[in-house]
């Protein structure tokens, strides 16, 4: 007597059907198409350290000290990487499986402090940067929006000031907020401050009113060389001359 139902000779499975395998014990690796179980990496991409020549790096930034509101925003890499687990590795609509194009590694997180900004920015700047001297592009996942100023700090290591695309309801360029120079909402007055955007290369879409305070429009308008682009109404708007502007404005810069 046996439970295993016998399937006829043509009956097609594939390898998510009843011939895949699933009462044999195996172990679910990183890549395994099914995608209710297994580790949740990235897009099911493969952990570093099994990566073969991996060009894109994706690492997390658990970070949420830098914000005056809400915390939870350290949870951010988990909940993408859960959410991206349950994607299907073709884009139909691009006609494009990222993993045949790419090859594609989840770096893990990088480890902050949840009680040092200091310390954390320190410790995000070495971390990209060991990144960036591998040959990986990295891409990271916050964490609140203070996060991107250490990112910035380790690209200019490499190839010094750099362009940037910038989409958000607000612009960042606050100064300080309870003394403190350091928070999300004066990353890009600081990033402009240190040099480590190109002059007249910041292209920012507007979803929203940018700012509330005639410095933070003034750092706008003339430290950075702001360009927004599109439309305060809607998404869709804003992103078609937000591409015209990077085409044709690149001259060669980097943009971040």
């Amino acid at each position: 007597m046996t439970d295993r139902i016998e399937m006829p000779a043509s009956y097609v499975t594939g390898v998510l059907g009843a011939a895949g395998g699933y009462d044999d014990g195996h172990l679910i690796a990183t890549d395994d198409p099914r995608r209710f179980c297994g580790i949740a990496t990235f897009l099911k991409a493969p952990l570093l350290e099994h990566a073969s020549a991996p060009m894109i790096g994706i690492v997390g930034i658990p970070f949420d000290g830098g914000s005056s509101r809400m915390a939870g925003a350290r949870f951010g890499p988990r909940g993408v990487r859960e959410a991206s687990f349950r994607i299907s590795g073709y884009n139909a609509e691009l006609d494009v499986r990222p993993h045949d194009v790419h090859s594609i590694a989840d770096c893990g997180d990088i480890l902050v402090s949840p009680f040092s900004v200091a310390d954390t920015y320190r410790s995000i700047e070495r971390g990209a940067k060991s990144l960036l001297d591998r040959g990986l592009l990295p891409i990271a996942v916050g964490g609140d929006h203070s996060v991107t100023l250490p990112l910035l700090r380790a690209i200019r290591t490499q190839h010094g000031p750099v362009a940037l695309v910038h989409f958000d309801a607000h612009c960042d360029v606050s100064d300080t907020q309870f003394g403190q120079p350091y928070h999300y909402g004066s990353v890009f007055r600081r990033a402009v401050e240190e040099g480590l955007i190109a002059e007249g290369s910041i292209v920012r879409p507007e979803f929203a009113s940018t700012t509330t305070r005639a410095s933070s429009s003034s750092c706008v308008r003339t430290a950075s060389s702001w360009s927004p682009q599109g439309s305060s109404r809607r998404w869709t708007p804003a992103f078609a001359p937000c591409s015209r502007r990077v085409c044709e404005g690149s001259r060669g810069r980097r943009y971040t």
